[in-house]
């Protein structure tokens, strides 16, 4: 049974998490066995939280990427899952952007028309409140985010996404804290950015009327998964048309076994290459075009949950997985 976070699926594909087919007999079992299931589906999680926990990082002969992996190893002691830490040394003056989608733009390196399109590829509904992009400076002032200058800011932001349609379809409340560390010039990101996100997430399902509530589950360990918040760190340069060069991202939600790192670096051909890891372990390798996975897509055979996880590819074409022999990657 292959069950999905309900991230931004759109960035790297989604994480796959492969939770033992025991789950699906927990259900169904009477209240011993069903104990004595999910006691294990706990424990065989702890085991592989700790096997990626104690693995660490990739570690690139690169000097530019072993560099980055160092600079993430320190802000994630420095600041971790929270978002209490992310947000301190901030004013409380707030900084007034009259347009929500250029502070969208400044508060996460893409556009919010773009966003919107690229999950709309995946079947999600992405929708952000405006009202609820908030900006204070932690150094720099606010005129220089309408300008130039070295900057360093929080932001808050609350978004809704929709999951599917009809009765299979859900909700997620998102809020996220951002911390942004990088160089404005002419209005927009320039050159080098950190970039920190701490989500909270409340799942909403809807009930026999159709009306949609939050989730909660008998089982705690559900609970714990959903409730916990999800880290992101996010190093990149950008420049007038968006990021530029390689990109390294940092998840860290340890509830679902998540230690991923993502490389995503750029092709002759104007498509980018992207690598993830789980830990150390090399997980999958893929194309994006124009933000979309696009081509082969190759999940390398891993142990997760006490099951094997086999080589696939799979073929996607602009953010939609097809069924084909040959898979176009330009």
């Amino acid at each position: 049974m292959r069950l999905f976070t309900t991230g931004d699926a759109g960035k790297s594909g989604g994480r796959a998490i492969l939770l033992a087919p025991l789950l699906l007999a927990v259900a169904a079992c009477g209240d011993t066995t069903s104990q004595w299931a999910e006691n294990n589906v706990e424990a065989q999680a702890r085991e592989d939280n700790r096997r990626y926990e104690a693995q660490g990082n990739p570690r690139f002969a690169d000097p530019d990427k072993a560099g980055v992996v160092q600079r993430f190893e320190a802000d994630f002691a420095r600041f971790g899952r929270s978002a209490s830490r992310v947000a301190s040394g901030a004013r409380d003056r707030e900084c007034r952007i009259d347009d929500p989608r250029r502070a969208y733009r400044l508060t996460t390196g893409e556009g919010l028309e773009e966003k919107r399109a690229r999950m709309a590829r995946y079947d999600i509904t992405h929708a952000v409140d405006p009202d609820s992009i908030r900006i204070r400076m932690v150094s720099g002032r606010c005129d220089m985010l309408e300008g130039s200058g070295d900057v360093e800011f929080v932001a808050d932001m609350r978004a809704v996404e929709r999951y599917g349609t009809g009765g299979a379809a859900f909700l997620n409340l998102r809020t996220s804290v951002y911390r942004v560390r990088g160089t404005i010039r002419d209005a927009g990101r320039a050159g080098s950015f950190r970039t920190i996100e701490i989500l909270e997430k409340i799942r909403m399902d809807p009930d026999e009327n159709g009306d949609f509530q939050v989730t909660r589950h008998d089982w705690e360990h559900l609970n714990r998964i959903n409730e916990a918040p999800v880290a992101t760190y996010t190093y990149a340069a950008f420049g007038p048309d968006g990021v530029t060069g390689t990109k390294l991202e940092f998840v860290r939600h340890p509830e679902t076994n998540q230690y991923t790192t993502t490389v995503e670096e750029p092709r002759p051909d104007g498509t980018r290459q992207v690598t993830s890891y789980n830990g150390t372990e090399l997980r999958r390798e893929h194309g994006l075009k124009n933000g979309l996975m696009h081509g082969w897509q190759r999940i390398h055979s891993y142990e997760e949950g006490g099951y094997t996880v086999p080589d696939m590819l799979i073929c996607y074409q602009n953010g939609k997985e097809v069924k084909s022999t040959r898979c176009p990657s330009t």
